[in-house]
């Protein structure tokens, strides 16, 4: 049997071994940040070899989005959009949260975006990648406005398009403030107009 100190020997070499492996291991990543800044929530979308990156500009959001540009994912470059601004997405219900979370997709030719201005989520539609943008709403008001769901987090939205073009939207991070809930509906071909009513997608959806 082995005796207990020799135990402990053998289990501190091995510790060693693997943060020296874990250290070579990192070396060999590319370093971040990529860019300087801060940034969180991104969506990327490829648009004639370049691919564009839409994210929150951190600490807790600014005033428009953070856009990046690259072809090979080793230089960025920085970019700026139109909309959606703090200044541009304002309603008579919003609050004081900043430009959130993007989520940006292509559908029949041109490109929509879903974003959380307010705690209310904004919906933009553009012909390229980098706009110019505008609300995606004739009369220009939230996709979502804080007292449609008075109880949910109105923040975080996200679009997914099926295989079959068939497009849904996702937001919300939980209940009053109590997280592990979203919101989920059915897009009509406009890409704006519900088709239904939102449903609650509890943790435990099937």
């Amino acid at each position: 049997m082995m005796k207990p100190y020799i135990k402990i020997l053998v289990c501190c070499i091995l510790l060693a071994l693997a943060f020296r492996a874990k250290a070579r291991a990192q070396d060999n990543l590319i370093k971040n940040p990529i860019v300087a800044g801060y940034y969180a929530d991104p969506t990327i979308i490829k648009d004639k070899g370049i691919y564009y990156i839409y994210a929150t500009i951190d600490p807790w959001g600014a005033a428009e989005l953070g856009v990046l540009a690259t072809r090979d994912f080793k230089t960025f470059t920085r970019k700026h959009v139109n909309w959606p601004t703090k200044r541009a997405c304002m309603s008579p219900t919003s609050n004081n949260s900043m430009v959130w979370a993007p989520s940006v997709r292509r559908s029949k030719g041109k490109f929509y975006m879903y974003v959380a201005v307010g705690s209310e989520v904004w919906a933009g539609v553009a012909d390229r990648p980098l706009g110019p943008w505008k609300n995606a709403k004739p009369d220009n008001t939230p996709l979502v406005g804080a007292r449609d769901f008075p109880t949910v987090h109105n923040i975080d939205p996200d679009c997914f398009i099926d295989d079959d073009g068939r497009a849904y939207l996702y937001w919300g991070s939980g209940f009053n403030w109590v997280n592990g809930h979203c919101m989920a509906v059915k897009l009509k071909t406009d890409m704006v107009t519900f088709d239904g009513v939102p449903q609650d997608l509890p943790p435990d959806f099937r």
